[in-house]
């Protein structure tokens, strides 16, 4: 994090001192924490998904519905003692699982986090939910922490994550984490009553004017394998 590569932007800023491409310094803010019942139905099977949203976010997608968290950075600054506790109490309310939602900005402090909780007794699974920009020495560091990736795959070239989130290389890097993903995770694992309980899923939004490339993306899936679990989104 100091200088921080942890995203594909590899901004090099010490986020000690000064907010990142993402936004934010080095301290977790958080912007909302709740039992989530509107993710994909393996991971909400049950009481639901325990989310934790962070704040900000190394995409700046023009369409995104979770601005005021991720553009903003509306929320507060929360200790790694607390975010623990908070996931314990997600833990006793029910929930199937832990989903860190855009997490990879803070990555090294969650992890810290995790073996916090894990002392403490937390043993569901951790699913990390990202906008798919990642790097592999970043997702290598969450080996054997997470057991769920929820990855979006936005768009299926270049243009369209230049134009639309502000990332020259979006298609390129998605392409290299989902690959490394279903090479080191796998298909999608799910216990006898039908809960997500490791493995990955990849999910599509559709644009408008098809501006997303959803062809390409579905190409590049059915190409690694059609035993992805793929869902597209059309809530735009």
């Amino acid at each position: 994090m100091n200088p921080c590569t942890l995203c594909p932007r590899r901004c090099g800023v010490d986020r000690s001192r000064a907010g990142g491409a993402c936004g934010v310094g080095d301290e977790i803010r958080v912007g909302a924490i709740v039992i989530h019942r509107g993710e994909e139905p393996p991971l909400v099977e049950g009481a639901g998904s325990g989310a934790i949203f962070f704040c900000g976010c190394p995409l700046r997608c023009s369409y995104c519905q979770n601005s005021q968290i991720s553009h903003l950075c509306q929320g507060r600054t929360i200790a790694s003692s607390e975010l623990a506790d908070f996931m314990m109490r997600l833990q006793d309310a029910g929930c199937s699982n832990i989903n860190l939602v855009s997490p990879t900005h803070y990555t090294p402090k969650i992890l810290d986090t995790l073996e916090s909780a894990f002392r403490l007794g937390l043993n569901l699974p951790v699913v990390v939910n990202s906008g798919g920009y990642e790097t592999r020495e970043c997702l290598e560091l969450w080996g054997r922490y997470a057991r769920i990736y929820l990855m979006d795959l936005k768009y299926g070239d270049n243009h369209a994550g230049r134009s639309l989130s502000r990332v020259p290389d979006y298609w390129d890097q998605a392409r290299e984490a989902i690959s490394f993903l279903w090479e080191t995770v796998g298909p999608l694992e799910l216990d006898r009553e039908g809960r997500a309980v490791g493995g990955l899923i990849v999910r599509h939004l559709l644009l408008p004017g098809m501006l997303s490339n959803p062809f390409s993306v579905l190409e590049f899936l059915a190409g690694l394998s059609l035993d992805i679990p793929f869902s597209l989104m059309s809530q735009y």
